[in-house]
């Protein structure tokens, strides 16, 4: 069910750093397998959006590059309490 164009009760913007490998890297991975899982909460953000991009100097700096990740979660006035 989605609501009609313009309609959007919330919005949150989620912004986080990790390196890749890192244990935010995999916390990030498990927390999204479960939320797929919990359909009763997480059903209720159906437009995410992620943003990712490295950012590096030199060859090193490459393998060391901090990962970016931005999400836009909204929320509609039937799936807030």
């Amino acid at each position: 069910m989605r609501p009609e164009a313009g309609q959007v009760c919330q919005s949150l913007m989620v912004v986080s750093y990790w390196m890749p490998g890192s244990a935010l890297n995999h916390a990030a991975r498990a927390m999204r397998s479960h939320s797929s899982r919990a359909r009763t909460v997480f059903a209720t953000l159906p437009s995410v959006r992620r943003i990712r991009f490295h950012s590096a100097s030199s060859s090193t700096a490459c393998m060391k590059a901090s990962e970016t990740r931005t999400e836009l979660l909204e929320f509609w006035p039937e799936t807030v309490p």
